[in-house]
């Protein structure tokens, strides 16, 4: 496309103009501050589909380091995968969930979900 070109109806005030640069200046995607150990973490939200390749491929790779730091920047990194190995295995699990679903790498699930909830198709006495 070459040069922008607005397009108006002649009724009324009525736009067929779709401004996106609007629609995404309302949509600021400043990092969410998330607090762990006293610390807190800066969590992008505004990673590329590329970036969530890569932190997905980062993962199953075991590179947790690398991965966090396309969450949280190459600063904090480190201290978060501390701070999570040092957590029980279920608490480990819902605060990268809570990471994940905050950096939009996954979708996120209904509050009430995480509250003392046990994983599907385990007991609590597991």
């Amino acid at each position: 496309m070459q040069g922008t070109r607005n397009t108006r109806r002649k009724t009324g005030n009525v736009s067929n103009v779709i401004d996106l640069d609007a629609l995404l200046a309302k949509r600021l995607l400043k990092p969410v501050p998330t607090v762990l150990g006293g610390h807190t973490y800066q969590v992008r939200t505004d990673l590329t589909g590329a970036e969530i390749t890569e932190y997905f491929s980062l993962t199953g790779e075991g590179k947790d380091v690398e991965a966090l730091t396309l969450l949280v920047g190459a600063d904090d990194a480190e201290r978060l995968n501390t701070a999570l190995a040092d957590l029980p295995q279920a608490h480990m699990t819902l605060v990268v969930r809570k990471i994940m679903t905050s950096a939009g790498v996954i979708r996120g699930v209904p509050e009430d979900a995480d509250e003392g909830s046990v994983g599907e198709g385990e007991s609590s006495a597991s």
